[in-house]
């Protein structure tokens, strides 16, 4: 196999710790196991959370930061050589998809558990960063073989427009950039959403934004503001009336009551 392991880890960030602006000479991957923080990267700030990654291609300049309140926690892990490009490939990532979200694998979830256990075990930092990179390769090959399993479908399709339309919701959004960029015509996307999802795409990229708005507001600190920016409405008037449209609450109501109900409970 034409991959080697360049370095490998687990950060438990301080609240506003950050890296860059850098460069890297390898491919660098990184999965959020807690928390929430910013990725900078090819002039776009990504707002990003707990079962999220992203990655960072050798030469491409970058910064990330941890959140002031709830800073991450992430394994990453530095590959190079001819394999590392493939499995990129297998992810569905690259230049123009930095960013991916786990969704709900069961597999995937039950790795990052253990990737979780490990960190909190008491050993020494070498051995901690092979235990890493061995919980890491085995997250990054199940993904890659979970998404290759599915070549060609209609369901791998979807995976990868809703893929697309998570890792790009601070941009400007249209059904034709989403077909354009998994290689099929407006018609096609409409026909394989409604056979998969029983919706249409516009519809998919509304709900994909309240479900991260919903996040956001229960898990980040983040301002109106912010997470309106982060989930690309046009502004937060925008984003009240489209999120009292999908949930039935004002922004604000529906983190002052679900935050009312943890309390109780």
């Amino acid at each position: 196999m034409d991959m080697t392991i360049s370095h490998s880890g687990y950060m438990n960030c301080a609240p506003g710790h950050s890296f860059g602006p850098a460069t890297r000479d390898c491919c660098l991957f990184h999965l959020i196991l807690s928390g929430c923080g910013v990725y900078e990267a090819e002039g776009r700030t990504h707002v990003l959370h707990a079962r999220q990654g992203f990655l960072i291609l050798p030469g491409q300049r970058t910064r990330y930061q941890a959140d002031m309140h709830t800073p991450w926690s992430y394994a990453w892990i530095g590959l190079r050589g001819v394999d590392a490009v493939q499995l990129i490939h297998d992810l569905g990532l690259g230049p123009e998809r930095l960013i991916w979200s786990m969704g709900e694998d069961e597999l995937l979830e039950e790795l990052c558990r253990r990737m979780q256990r490990d960190a909190a075990c008491t050993v020494d930092r070498a051995t901690l960063r092979r235990i890493m990179a061995g919980d890491m390769l085995s997250f990054l090959n199940c993904a890659a073989t979970s998404r290759s399993s599915a070549s060609g479908s209609a369901a791998s399709y979807c995976d990868d427009a809703t893929l697309y339309i998570r890792a790009h919701l601070n941009a400007e959004l249209s059904v034709e950039k989403v077909a354009e960029q998994i290689g099929l015509s407006r018609s096609q996307l409409f026909r394989i959403f409604r056979q998969v999802y029983g919706v249409a795409p516009r519809a998919m990229i509304q709900r994909i934004r309240a479900e991260q708005a919903r996040y956001m507001l229960l898990h980040t600190p983040f301002s109106l503001e912010q997470i309106a920016e982060a989930c690309g409405y046009a502004n937060v008037s925008h984003f009240c009336v489209a999120f009292r449209r999908d949930c039935g609450l004002s922004p604000a109501s529906f983190r002052k009551t679900r935050h009312s109900l943890e309390m109780d409970e």
